[in-house]
């Protein structure tokens, strides 16, 4: 996997939709547990955030994700040996990416498409679902995700609008109610 970073944002592509899902998932868990050095918990950035049954939600990186499929056109730099991806598929997951927020994991319409056919296996298989690693799949239904759907955005810049959905682990599902009304997990 080659990493590239653009100013705040680090674009991390995957060859395929549900191990990238996987990753998010688990990173997303990961951070509540990370160990975190006292004065970074005590000030108001970094102090956690739980729901109303006490679960926690988050704690102090609050980080935002963006999970989109295609093919992207892809070019070597002959400097740091990296290969650099853009294209269209690139803008769009760019763009999708300035509508979500610290804590969410808002994916494409393509990628709820391959969640439903591989995950919940209620809807027709993709042209990518064959692919899909059982692992990755195994991985994702045990963590009980919810798909909500956040609506159809537009795009600056693109013609067609996007409809996107948030993805939460069962555990992070109280995330929902504060993007929706309350405090705003939106911290980096």
């Amino acid at each position: 996997m080659s990493l590239r970073r653009k100013g705040t944002h680090l674009c991390a592509p995957f060859r395929l939709h549900l191990p990238r899902c996987g990753w998010c998932l688990t990173v997303q868990m990961q951070l509540l547990r990370e160990f975190w050095p006292l004065e970074i918990l005590e000030c108001d950035e970094g102090k956690e955030v739980h729901d109303e049954h006490g679960s926690l939600l988050a704690r102090v990186l609050s980080v935002r994700m963006v999970i989109h499929c295609g093919t992207p056109m892809c070019e070597s730099d002959p400097i740091t040996d990296h290969i650099d991806s853009f294209g269209p598929m690139v803008i769009r997951a760019a763009r999708i990416s300035g509508n979500a927020a610290g804590g969410q994991i808002m994916c494409s319409a393509a990628v709820v498409r391959e969640i439903n056919a591989k995950i919940f296996e209620t809807g027709p298989d993709t042209e990518y679902s064959e692919f899909q690693p059982t692992q990755a799949i195994e991985v994702i239904r045990q963590m009980q995700i919810a798909v909500v759907p956040a609506g159809e955005i537009k795009l600056k810049g693109l013609e067609n609008p996007e409809v996107v959905s948030l993805v939460y682990p069962a555990a992070l599902l109280g995330r929902q109610d504060f993007d929706a009304s309350g405090p705003s997990l939106a911290r980096v």
